[in-house]
């Protein structure tokens, strides 16, 4: 099977050849390239959604084995999202440390968006 740049979850070709799944217990062909040491299997439909909850509960993504802090990018020219160890370590939550949190996320957000930009534009002019 082909491997794809490191941290690639594009759905097509497959980022590696997949056993089973640990949070959907599926067999799967398109398994995450995690960016972590975790030594589990996860598919990309169940680690995208892992990322999201965790996103959205913490204000950051982590990996949903070892909870390391991962850094998400868009590549428009693949389609796909790119995992990364992120390196800033994530804040505790306390109400001190809230607006810096938030302009974290924020960031984030305002990054992908950015990032996802030109592929939502060649999507809308081929469908459109």
């Amino acid at each position: 099977s082909s491997l794809l740049p490191p941290g690639c979850a594009c759905p097509s070709p497959p980022c590696m050849s997949g056993g089973q799944c640990v949070i959907c217990t599926e067999y799967t062909s398109q398994r995450a390239a995690l960016p972590c040491a975790c030594n589990v299997e996860f598919c990309t439909r169940c680690w995208d959604r892992a990322l999201a909850e965790s996103f959205n509960a913490c204000d950051y993504a982590r990996c949903p084995t070892c909870r390391r802090p991962v850094h998400v990018d868009f590549d428009a020219e693949q389609g796909c999202l790119l995992f990364s160890r992120e390196e800033d370590e994530p804040l505790e939550f306390v109400p001190e440390k809230a607006e810096i949190i938030f302009a974290r996320k924020k960031e984030t957000v305002d990054r992908l968006l950015e990032q996802a930009r030109p592929r939502q534009g060649q999507l809308l002019r081929q469908h459109g």
